[in-house]
Order: structure tokens, then C-alpha cells, then sequence
């Protein structure tokens, strides 16, 4: 007699980060630094202390999700409820400049004449 276990009454808790996910990049608004923010997201579990932690650094936040002012850098998010755990990677860069140039250049200015 084989025994077939029910995948619907067992329900795995795991944690996971929703947002970011691991290897985004975000490009941050030079002219608006101060009003963009990046939805920090975790899977929720039954009301326990979430430690949360940028590049090794404790955030003071015990909730499943907060708002975090974007920066320039390379960024990992921890996050840890008990023994369980989730990292993810993700990068905030300044947009690369375009440089219009305008007007003309002149080559040879000084170069002398053979003829």
C-alpha cells in the first residue's frame, strides 16, 4: 500500500524578500534625490520580529515591508526572522550623462602647408 501525502494541507513557511529582487538596478533621478524611495517587501509570517539589515548594517524596522530612501551604492538586504533567512543583491545608480557637444572642432591649426 503506497501512501500519497496531501501537498495541499502542508504548508511551508518560508521567507522571502518580494522587493527588490536579487541583481535589480535602479536608476536614481539626480534632479528628485530626496523624494524617490525603494518598497523594501518580505513574505509575511505570523506576527514575529523581522531583523532587517542593509550591507550588514541593523535597520530599526519590525514590519514586513517599509519605504527606504535610495542612494547611490551597491546594496544587500538581509532579512531574518529566527532561523530563517533571505539575501538579495540589487544596485542604485546616477543615470550616465549625455554630453552635447555643440559647435565645431578645427583640426590642424597649426599644422604647416607642403604646398
Amino acid at each position: 500500500m503506497s501512501t500519497k501525502q496531501d501537498s495541499s494541507n502542508t504548508v511551508a513557511l518560508t521567507l522571502r524578500i518580494l522587493s527588490p529582487h536579487d541583481g535589480d538596478v535602479f536608476l536614481l533621478d539626480p534632479k528628485d534625490k530626496e523624494g524617490q524611495k525603494l518598497l523594501f517587501r518580505v513574505s509575511e509570517l505570523a506576527n514575529q520580529p523581522i531583523e532587517w539589515r542593509l550591507n550588514g548594517k541593523i535597520l530599526a524596522v519590525d514590519s514586513a515591508s517599509f519605504a527606504w530612501q535610495l542612494r547611490p551604492g551597491n546594496w544587500t538586504l538581509e532579512v531574518k526572522i529566527g532561523e530563517m533567512s533571505d539575501r538579495v543583491n540589487f544596485q542604485v545608480d546616477l543615470p550616465k550623462s549625455r554630453i552635447n557637444r555643440r559647435g565645431f572642432s578645427v583640426e590642424g591649426i597649426n599644422k604647416k602647408s607642403d604646398q
